[in-house]
């Protein structure tokens, strides 16, 4: 289907934040370049972007309706048509969101110059299918390079379990700081070492995990052989309730994924120490009240006599 394009170049710092308000009123109108999925339930799933080309540093808006509501799906800028994987996309602009309604919408998609030169592409794929999108995106000034298409083949990796260790001190309970440790069990399953330069993980509200965790070097990993990586990470200070996990393990074509959903990667905190200091300086203002209440009504009772 022909879809018609339009392109906007911000030149100068000081339009970023026109863009922004751009993107959110693009976001509330709708009327904007889609490319279209024939997705595999026979739905058409769409990836909407607010503009097709910008600059290096420049917040475009994303929207996604008619999506799998059961999937993890992984939003990156790639490089070379992000052919190779994971390895050809900017990591500063990844997300792993599930879209609930079957949709979702961001006003800040950051645009870089992703690792691999151009052409680029905007992909949203789902972590544990086939499903996928992409969009023909420019950055203006990135370096381009022909393609070099590389033969897929299948992951070895596989998650085994996925874990969020408290490793908080006393001061938590007070509101301070929390810091976690997420565990992942990742097992090779394949024939042959698998390396293991990076991960992207991330933390947040269900079905928002957008805050990243530091990646680590897990090195190689040995067929047959499981390893537990730890990534720590701190939730901020005055956090209060349930937060998940998600991420990607390892780079294409052999990744694993773990979801937004797993029971067993989420973490909570509850400052109840915080929450009875408050109590008991409400209760101290109340009883200085009442005694400085009670001064006054017993001096005028006085003067009276």
């Amino acid at each position: 289907m022909a879809v018609s394009l339009r392109s906007v170049s911000l030149r100068s710092v000081s339009l970023r934040s026109v863009a922004v308000a751009a993107a959110i009123a693009w976001l509330a109108v709708g009327q904007t370049p889609t490319h279209s999925f024939a997705a595999p339930d026979g739905a058409t799933a769409e990836l909407i972007l607010s503009v097709i080309s910008a600059e290096p540093g420049t917040e475009i808006g994303v929207r996604g309706v008619g999506l799998p509501s059961q999937l993890d799906l992984q939003l990156m800028l790639c490089g070379a048509n992000g052919i190779h994987g994971t390895t050809d996309c900017l990591a500063t602009s990844s997300y792993i969101l599930r879209a609930w309604d079957g949709t979702f919408q961001l006003t800040r998609f950051l645009i870089d110059e992703p690792p691999a030169p151009c052409p680029c592409v905007i992909r949203l794929s789902a972590t544990q299918s086939t499903f996928e999108i992409e969009v023909p995106f420019e950055v203006i000034g990135a370096p381009t390079a022909p393609l070099a298409p590389v033969a897929a083949t299948g992951s070895a990796l596989r998650i085994v379990s996925v874990n969020v260790r408290d490793v908080s001190n006393w001061q938590a309970i007070f509101g301070a700081s929390a810091k976690r440790v997420l565990e992942v069990d990742v097992r090779n399953v394949g024939e042959a070492p698998v390396d293991i330069p990076s991960e992207i993980a991330r933390w947040g509200r269900q079905g928002k995990t957008n805050r990243a965790i530091t990646s680590i070097d897990a090195g190689v990993l040995e067929p047959g052989h499981q390893r537990t990586l730890e990534l720590p990470f701190e939730l901020p200070a005055l956090s209060v309730g349930t937060y998940a996990v998600s991420g990607v393990i390892g780079v294409s074509p052999h990744t694993a994924s773990f979801g937004i959903d797993t029971t067993s990667a989420t973490t909570s905190t509850w400052p109840w120490g915080a929450l009875i200091v408050f109590l008991l300086v409400v209760q101290l203002m109340v009883i200085g009240s009442r005694n400085l209440l009670r001064r006054r009504l017993n001096s005028i009772t006085t003067d009276v006599r």
